[in-house]
């Protein structure tokens, strides 16, 4: 059997770290001093780098740092190594993309769903409280969705993939109408038609004219029939929860709603439920939710809507 080179298991590795988002200060220092160690760390990271670019459809990693720091105003002394890793990483992917990326940030408020439409002729709509950044490229259009809801109808080009990203999970198409759905728990993928690639760890499933998939951390679920009545239903200001936890419910439903929902109870957070109903229906189900769960609910003097055991 033949034995990798260690140098490009150690690229990988740190490919992989990096690629999680789950790297600490610390960790970011060591892969500093690593590339520095030695000229061949910089050529089989810039090699690992380029490969993984080309096989998983992700964000290299300075696309991520570059995310990060306009995504949020850090403060100088706390994020002063971050930036000095995001310079030390533009130096060393120079040889493979000469140019940073323009990111487009796009984002909603509470309540709010709106339209953008975006250089290519394409169009972007975000659900309550949604947060996306996008970057045309002349090789490929990639879209990063950071938090929310966002229904893609998606101009073809066959030179051009559009490729968004949920997470670890990522979703490749050239011309189509469809619809990414965020939840704590799991994202659910939907096509209205065309043809959709979804990955996700290694996993790759195509959906094609109505369609869905659900990722979780266990995997991506069997394809599903996805009637016209429920694809992108959140536009409608329409829900349909399977199986989530009240928390979950909680979280969406404050995303569009012009009230606030609030737990009164840590302990209320797990309970789980099934239900499907429009936001003008919300207080018919917090009432249904009070005789099958015995969840009680009343609202304050400030209009905030609490559930209570």
């Amino acid at each position: 059997m033949k034995t990798q080179h260690p140098i490009k298991q150690q690229a990988r590795h740190w490919l992989v770290l990096l690629h999680s988002g789950q790297a600490s200060e610390q960790q970011w220092q060591e892969f500093r001093a690593w590339l520095q160690q030695d000229s061949r760390h910089q050529q089989h990271y810039r090699e690992a780098e380029l490969l993984w670019r080309q096989t998983t459809y992700t964000e290299t990693v300075a696309d991520a740092l570059s995310v990060r720091l306009q995504a949020r105003k850090p403060r100088y002394a706390r994020y002063a190594w971050l930036a000095a890793c995001m310079a030390l990483l533009a130096v060393l992917l120079v040889p493979v993309w000469q140019v940073e990326p323009d990111i487009l940030q796009l984002h909603t408020e509470k309540g709010q769903i709106q339209t953008f439409r975006l250089d290519d002729g394409s169009s972007l709509t975000l659900g309550g409280d949604s947060l996306a950044q996008v970057n045309l490229s002349d090789t490929d259009r990639q879209v990063w969705l950071q938090k929310g809801d966002a229904e893609f109808d998606v101009s073809p080009d066959e030179t051009r993939p559009f490729i968004v990203t949920v997470k670890n999970s990522h979703i490749r198409v050239l011309g189509t109408l469809f619809d990414v759905q965020q939840r704590a728990e799991q994202i659910t993928v939907g096509v209205a038609h065309g043809l959709v690639e979804v990955s996700q760890n290694h996993q790759v499933q195509l959906l094609t004219n109505n369609q869905a998939v659900m990722l979780d951390k266990q995997g991506m679920s069997p394809v599903q029939f996805l009637p016209d009545s429920q694809f992108a239903n959140w536009r409608q200001q329409r829900f349909n929860f399977q199986d989530s936890t009240l928390e979950d419910v909680i979280n969406v439903l404050n995303r569009y709603s012009n009230v606030t929902l609030k737990l009164s109870h840590p302990t209320l957070a797990s309970q789980r439920l099934t239900a499907a109903f429009r936001l003008d229906q919300l207080e018919q189900m917090l009432d249904a939710l009070q005789l099958s769960h015995n969840i009680h609910w009343h609202k304050d003097a400030q209009g905030v809507i609490w559930l209570s055991i």
